[in-house]
């Protein structure tokens, strides 16, 4: 499902596909593996894309952040949740 414009997503297609990554990770992931993950799984998105998704995740609680680095890794908060189950 796209968004308004052309080549644009929903938002929430995007931030599913995100905690859908982290959810299969065996740990927390930073921005880039995140996004290598995304790729293999066919969404072709840029870095900035992907970092700011995690950050607005993270923002809404339901992320935790670790520092990694100069940057941060990502886990999900407390697990899918009853929705996803």
């Amino acid at each position: 499902m796209r968004g308004k414009g052309p080549g644009r997503r929903v938002a929430g297609e995007l931030e599913s596909a995100v905690l859908a990554v982290l959810w299969e990770a065996d740990g927390p992931l930073t921005p880039s593996q995140t996004q290598e993950a995304l790729i293999r799984d066919g969404h072709e998105l840029a870095y900035t894309s992907v970092a700011t998704t995690l950050a607005r995740l993270h923002g809404k609680g339901m992320l935790e952040r670790t520092v990694a680095g100069r940057g941060h890794a990502y886990t999900p908060h407390g697990g899918r949740g009853p929705a996803a189950r």
